[in-house]
């Protein structure tokens, strides 16, 4: 058996529904896949966690342990990235923010290898006008998605400079600008080119392409 068709076989056997929470047996399986398919091993120790603005905090994927912590440090409402899903992560989140008391925002269609998609950059606007502070966001490694969004939220919210913000999109938290996750630095480069003749929101509503963004080196 080659090891490709091994690995093939044990992401089937981790592979879980989310409602195998509400059992014994289900949530260990839903553990093992968190833990060793989705990485959660790595995440530990390792929470790539920072303070983005006053009342607003980025991090990797946490468990309901780092959830709780963070409800007790303040945070009141998490901005989930990775979309909705049917693997264990979804679930694992979704108990974790009910179990603190946090309120859940997810947001679809974003990814760290695509051009931002149009309608979801829209809605993470609605969640930072709406989500009670604090608040955390969120993907899974909390590098690419979720330094794109921190530098929206200190452009949008905070005033900041697209040359300032885009700190937040850097190695220091694992985005690696000249892999595929690039294209989220040429979104930002973009915007920048128009910066000071049209305000972050209304560029993404009226003017941004993702379409265009893609065919210059990005994917849809």
């Amino acid at each position: 058996m080659s090891p490709k068709t091994i690995i093939a076989s044990l992401k089937k056997r981790l592979s879980v529904s989310p409602t195998n929470l509400e059992t014994s047996h289900g949530r260990t399986r839903a553990m093992r896949w968190f833990y060793w398919v989705d990485h959660h091993i790595l995440r530990v120790w390792w929470h790539n966690f920072e303070e983005v603005a006053p009342g607003v905090y980025r991090s990797n994927q946490p468990d309901g342990k780092r959830l709780a912590q963070y409800r007790a440090m303040g945070v009141r409402s998490v901005l989930n990235l990775r979309g909705e899903s049917l693997t264990p992560f979804y679930a694992i989140t979704q108990e974790g923010c009910a179990e603190a008391k946090l309120k859940l925002y997810t947001v679809n269609k974003l990814s760290a290898h695509r051009a931002p998609d149009r309608d979801a950059l829209l809605e993470v606007f609605k969640v930072f006008d709406e989500a009670e502070r604090d608040l955390l966001i969120h993907c899974k490694s909390g590098a690419d998605r979720t330094g794109l969004i921190s530098a929206l939220y200190l452009i949008d919210k905070c005033g900041e400079s697209t040359r300032q913000a885009r700190r937040h999109l850097s190695f220091k938290y694992l985005h690696i600008g000249w892999s595929t996750s690039g294209v989220l630095d040429m979104f930002l480069d973009d915007f920048a080119r128009v910066e000071g003749q049209i305000s972050l929101r209304e560029w993404v509503a009226n003017d941004y392409s993702s379409q265009d963004l893609a065919a210059r080196g990005g994917r849809l």
